[in-house]
């Protein structure tokens, strides 16, 4: 996250969807590959084949990735290049950011939403099959979750680029508000796959656009450890 707001500057939205999609494809892609790995083989050797897949995979990754260079402020452009932020080093430091009443505010905002996502994506399963759905159908719903993350961070993540990251966050978060309601209210299977399309949207619609605004708010000079403490 860190690396992506230095990286850009005038697409941040879209880049940390396109990013952060890639949760989105996980809870298709690993319930499934996690369980049919418990079946064949147990639980020890699947903790190994998913270790042996992270070092394989992740952290060779992390050898491509780089700090932007520092553009020069007498760019013959005027400015950073399209999509590169140009002043990666800009913007307030740690401490001066915690000191920063937006800081405390965001912090608030975070742990609120993060209450309510943790509580639909864990219990939603238990939730459904307990107003009379079958395991297969609720079930389910934590698939059409990922298709509607994966949409949410991509759709929601350009929109803030073009309209703004606060009009987007209110939208979002309503559609959480919504969802929620219209499944409180009835609780039937066709209900829940709606509720999860649209908390699916919402919730990560809201995350793209809070990471895109903190580094708006604060630069990215000590945006790696600001994330962690907001985190």
């Amino acid at each position: 996250i860190a690396m992506v707001s230095r990286w850009f500057a005038t697409r941040r939205g879209l880049a940390m969807g396109i990013m952060l999609s890639s949760l989105g494809l996980a809870y298709i892609v690993s319930a499934p590959l996690a369980a049919f790995l418990l079946e064949m083989f147990g639980w020890r050797t699947t903790y190994l084949v998913l270790g042996a897949s992270v070092c394989a995979i992740a952290l060779p990754a992390t050898c491509l990735i780089s700090n932007p260079p520092v553009q020069s402020p007498a760019s013959p452009s005027g400015g950073a290049p399209d999509g590169h932020d140009g002043q990666a080093r800009g913007g307030l430091t740690a401490r001066e950011a915690v000191g920063h009443r937006s800081f405390w505010i965001l912090l608030a905002v975070w742990f609120l939403l993060a209450f309510a996502q943790m509580m639909v994506q864990v219990h939603v399963v238990p939730y459904a099959t307990d107003r009379g759905l079958s395991l297969e159908h609720a079930s389910l719903a934590v698939t059409v979750y990922g298709f509607s993350t994966i949409a949410g961070r991509l759709l929601f993540g350009a929109a803030a680029d073009r309209l703004g990251t606060k009009l987007v966050f209110l939208l979002c978060v309503g559609l959480e508000l919504g969802g929620t309601t219209w499944l409180m209210a009835t609780p039937s299977r066709w209900s829940l796959y709606t509720l999860m399309v649209l908390f699916g949207l919402g919730a990560n619609g809201v995350d793209t656009a809070y990471l895109k605004v903190v580094g708006e708010i604060f630069g990215t000079r000590s945006i790696g450890t600001v994330f962690g403490i907001l985190s």
